[in-house]
């Protein structure tokens, strides 16, 4: 085997289990780390009672779960990420009040890479209240921001040691859908780059749409795409997006129809391949989805449930882009806002927001069905897993 193919090979397997290649023992180890977010005030929607960023650990065999380090205090960090060095960790704070302003804020954080403490590196605005997502570009010099209730999108670019600097793009959106109560006017619900960086897209759960930019990723510039938005059923509330690893599909869930749909996709363009109730068909009570994630090998789906509070499983179909529906187990609490899967594809850990715990569960490699491991801790108001980029 010559040395491109090894090397080719070695970066697959990595991939797979999860890892960066510049920490390949991580896995080794039997431990995976992850940072949580919590609520930490009273919203409309929670009752906060966290005080901040907190460092837990997972066993990779047994799924239990460990608190390490924090709380690190934050005002409602319910959004993170690191960057792709894991050298910072950035977090929103999802209020409507920054240095006697109506805004919310960001937090950028240095990562010490022995330990995977924080260390504040200062506060910026996020240019409108109430921000709900945070990611990075695929180059990684730029971060991108969705404003809920504000209703606009932010790009800022990394600068020295991590810290943002002023935005290099800030769109309002405009509009509003058919729900008085929640689509009375725009609302981002998050915002991600394309695998090829050329396009980025919004779901805006006000609007019923996901809306298409496209990206300069030398200057960090948006453009907008009208011909290429995508609408969503009426009152149905686009929430979360993500690439499949192939980079042929996009899903997304519809918080107030508690769907997912499946879509195509192809230098911008998105075309619809299904809708998907991630409710058994039996259920007939008030609920809405949240979160949506899929395994690295890109076999498996799952969405969560607040109401119903569970966690829907689907199989993908790798040639259509189709989903099937698996089951549904329940998460033991009240409200699992966000759940994450775990480094290596063989577990998921999901936090229930409103009865102040997180719990594991086994993830069967032929069928993508979850088992709950017995594994649970008790931690105020979670709502966010990212896991540590370096182990």
């Amino acid at each position: 085997m010559n040395l491109i193919l090894r090397t080719a090979t070695l970066a697959l397997l990595l991939s797979q289990l999860g890892c960066r290649t510049s920490s390949p023992m991580s896995t080794a180890s039997g431990i995976r780390h992850f940072y949580l977010g919590t609520y930490s005030t009273q919203l409309g929607h929670v009752d906060g009672k966290a005080k901040g960023i907190s460092y837990w650990s997972i066993d990779l065999e047994s799924g239990g779960l460990s608190k390490e380090a924090g709380p690190w205090p934050i005002v409602n960090a319910s959004h993170l990420c690191t960057s792709l060095d894991g050298r910072n960790l950035y977090a929103i704070s999802e209020t409507s009040e920054y240095e006697g302003k109506e805004d919310g804020y960001l937090t950028s954080y240095g990562v010490d890479p022995k330990n995977g403490h924080l260390e504040s590196l200062g506060s910026i605005s996020s240019q409108g209240v109430g921000p709900a997502y945070v990611a990075l570009d695929q180059s990684g010099r730029f971060l991108l921001l969705a404003n809920y209730v504000a209703g606009n999108v932010v790009v800022y670019p990394r600068g020295k040691k991590g810290r943002l600097q002023p935005p290099s793009a800030n769109i309002q959106h405009s509009g509003s859908s058919i729900n008085p109560d929640r689509q009375e006017g725009p609302h981002p619900h998050s915002i991600i780059t394309s695998p090829e960086n050329d396009f980025v897209l919004v779901a805006d759960l006000g609007l019923d749409k996901i809306k298409v930019y496209g990206f300069d990723e030398e200057t960090g510039e948006l453009t907008p795409q009208s011909d290429r938005d995508v609408s969503v059923p009426a009152g149905s509330g686009p929430r979360h997006l993500a690439f499949h690893p192939s980079g042929h599909y996009v899903y997304l869930t519809l918080e107030m129809s508690s769907q997912v749909a499946a879509y195509r996709y192809n230098q911008g363009q998105l075309t619809l391949v299904d809708l998907y109730s991630t409710l058994p068909p039996t259920f007939s009570g008030s609920s809405s989805n949240a979160e949506l994630r899929i395994t690295s090998n890109g076999r498996f789906l799952y969405a969560s449930n607040r109401g119903h509070d569970s966690i829907a499983a689907f199989t993908i179909n790798a040639d259509s882009g189709e989903l099937t529906f698996v089951h549904t187990i329940s998460t033991q609490g009240k409200t699992p806002r966000n759940f994450a899967i775990v480094p290596g594809d063989k577990l998921l850990v999901a936090g229930n927001q409103d009865s102040h715990s997180i719990l594991s569960f086994h993830i069967d490699q032929e069928s993508g069905r979850l088992t709950s491991t017995g594994k649970k801790a008790a931690t105020p108001s979670p709502v966010l897993f990212h896991f540590d980029s370096r182990h």
